[in-house]
């Protein structure tokens, strides 16, 4: 990643992290999304916004056609 894409991971983090919960919900949450989207993988949980910045970075490189414009 580039600079401003490091950026914008870090700006969309922010704006995500009260819309999901980061886990103990069985209808919603950031790993049940991840998992919808096929990239369970990048969720590592713990701490929710590093998880979910490392869940947005993780997914930019390794599967950036999951992101639409």
């Amino acid at each position: 990643m580039n600079l401003q894409e490091e950026q914008c991971v870090e700006d969309l983090a922010d704006l995500l992290y009260n819309f999901l919960p980061g886990s103990g919900n069985s209808r919603t949450a950031f790993p049940l999304a991840a998992a919808k989207v096929q990239c369970e993988d990048f969720w590592f949980g713990g701490s929710k916004r590093p998880a979910i910045v490392q869940l947005l970075s993780s997914t930019l490189d390794q599967r950036r056609h999951k992101f639409s414009l």
